[in-house]
């Protein structure tokens, strides 16, 4: 697995952006065909050895308001994510969904 993040504008309205990946070395199956190219629904036998699997991702954070004198990024924050996969050997090939988070609004 690896990562890089970048941030920004720490000092106001701070934002980063994340994008990574892994790769795992096992054996798959694959989710729909079977050894002879048949549809696995259709013929009930195990799916198409595979080798490796592997997947990307990117991850956008950004406060859109600011606890006034925080030292430390606190308030309202928008977030999203998107992920890609192989979809011969994932049950979910995409994927993708976003938020808002909320930090330091409470003292203490």
């Amino acid at each position: 697995m690896i990562e890089g993040a970048y941030k920004y504008d720490q000092d106001r309205l701070a934002g980063q952006v994340k994008i990574g990946g892994w790769n795992h070395f096992g054996d798959f199956q694959d989710q729909r065909f079977d050894g002879g190219h048949n549809l696995i629904a259709v013929t009930g036998l195990p799916g198409k050895p595979l080798d490796n699997d592997r997947g990307f991702y990117g991850i956008i954070d950004q406060l859109i308001w600011r606890v006034p004198g925080s030292k430390d990024p606190k308030g309202v924050a928008l977030f999203g994510r998107v992920v890609g996969a192989p979809s011969d050997r994932n049950l979910i090939d995409f994927y993708a969904d976003g938020g808002i988070t909320f930090s330091g609004m409470i003292p203490r």
